[in-house]
């Protein structure tokens, strides 16, 4: 077995399913005029998107393959009809003589790697699928995660926050104590433990890259890598770590996803619930809406949504972050911060936090105008009156201070400031959550 494969099917196999195949053999037999001639059925297990749970059988005549793909959610099938020819699979699938969508991609007997598309290819995804006798010599669960490291990076003392929702992507914040600032990251893993991932500030300047290994036991090492391309070694010790949910559904015409932390806190838990329960519920409504449609090509698909929870910051005392919407009935994408005292277990506002008449809206337009007196965005003149009249209503807790944000844009993204705490201190509440930060 290849080097890929191997990584390919670990990665796979840390996605576990609550059964088996719902799909019997006489199903797919059934599809052939001489059954008798089939030489092969195979069952398979996987994902599309990293997310939606598929079960997959195929069974090959020499000539023709067919199969069903099922969502596991839902129960929902869909007929495939087909080739395999020299480890290439081109499927399609099939509803009477309509043709749905095409699936395109390599095959073998352990591992189907392939490309769904919809009937005229302008809604696509990734199908990774793996033979369940291989399911069956190891099945570990999935576990996406929060961890937050401390240690040295480019020799400085630093602390890094990371968080993986699937199997290639980790983003994060990386702290450094002496300089008191912080920068985003954004990367992914080149293997289940390698990973690149790069440094970058709030007007999405580049600082650097960060290249490292997870261990087996709780330490990250790797370098740093700044933009001149000079190289230092890096050394973290695991200090937290915080569990990461999923929910996930699939059928003809609908997808929705919805990542989200699980903490000891049960109180926290509650309250964050009424993130996932209101995405989720709304989902359901207009899948609901959508299964009295026909199935045929034109709806196939067309209702794709998903939630994900991106975190600022955690400790034993704070957990913070924001929780990103995407939704198909709407054209713009919704982001909710949110903010939880763990210690008093409650909700932390920004009246919680500042001393009553202190003018927030003013330093922020401050600090915005600031921040970005070198970008070259402020030569817009329009983006100059949309950033003013913009609202910065999301707010995270950070190490180094409260980042304040918009919306997403279409044409200037999602523009934050980062205000220290040195110079929110004076005006913070001495029994909020966050005086403690703010007094390090």
């Amino acid at each position: 077995m290849t080097l890929v494969r191997t990584i390919t099917l670990l990665l796979f196999l840390c996605f576990s399913f609550s059964g088996y195949t719902q799909i019997i053999d006489k199903e797919i037999s059934s599809l052939f005029k001489k059954p008798k001639n089939i030489k092969w059925l195979r069952h398979y297990q996987g994902t599309v998107d990293d997310m939606k749970k598929v079960n997959i059988a195929l069974a090959f005549d020499g000539n023709n393959c067919k199969g069903v793909m099922e969502y596991v959610s839902s129960k929902e099938k869909v007929e495939l009809n087909g080739v395999i020819k020299k480890g290439k699979l081109r499927l399609e699938e099939v509803n009477g003589n309509q043709v749905t969508g095409y699936i395109e991609g390599s095959f073998d007997k352990e591992l189907i790697n392939a490309e769904w598309s919809n009937h005229d290819h302008t809604v696509g995804g990734q199908i990774t699928a793996i033979e369940i006798d291989y399911l069956k010599k190891a099945e570990i669960v999935k576990e996406n995660w929060i961890r937050v490291y401390k240690g040295f990076v480019n020799s400085k003392s630093a602390e890094v926050l990371l968080y993986k929702i699937d199997n290639n992507q980790i983003h994060g914040q990386i702290y450094f104590n002496d300089d008191r600032k912080s920068y985003n990251l954004k990367g992914e893993f080149n293997s289940d433990r390698l990973f690149i991932v790069e440094l970058y500030d709030n007007n999405y300047e580049k600082n650097g890259e960060l290249m490292a290994e997870l261990t087996a036991g709780r330490f990250m090492k790797g370098y740093f890598k700044d933009n001149s391309g000079k190289k230092t070694s890096s050394s973290l010790e695991l200090h937290r770590k915080l569990t990461m949910e999923s929910i996930e559904y699939g059928d003809f015409q609908s997808s929705y996803d919805v990542y989200y932390p699980i903490s000891g806190n049960e109180k926290f838990n509650t309250w964050f619930n009424k993130y996932v329960e209101g995405f989720l519920n709304s989902c359901r409504v207009k899948t609901s809406y959508l299964k009295k449609d026909s199935k045929n090509a034109d709806n196939r698909m067309t209702n794709r949504n998903n939630a994900w929870t991106d975190i600022s910051y955690y400790s034993d005392f704070i957990i913070s972050g924001g929780v990103t919407f995407n939704k198909s009935w709407s054209d713009k994408q919704e982001i909710k911060s949110f903010n939880y005292d763990l210690y008093s277990e409650k909700e932390i506002t920004l009246k919680s936090l500042f001393q009553d008449g202190f003018d927030i809206e003013k330093m922020i337009q401050k600090e915005i105008k600031f921040s970005l007196r070198n970008s070259e965005m402020m030569k817009d003149n329009e983006f100059r009156k949309w950033i003013k009249q913009e609202s910065f209503g999301n707010f995270t807790i950070r190490k180094d201070g409260i980042n304040f944000s918009t919306n997403f844009n279409a044409l200037y993204g999602k523009q934050s400031v980062t205000i220290p705490f040195g110079k929110l201190k004076p005006y913070i509440k001495k029994d909020s959550a966050v005086y403690r930060l703010a007094s390090n």
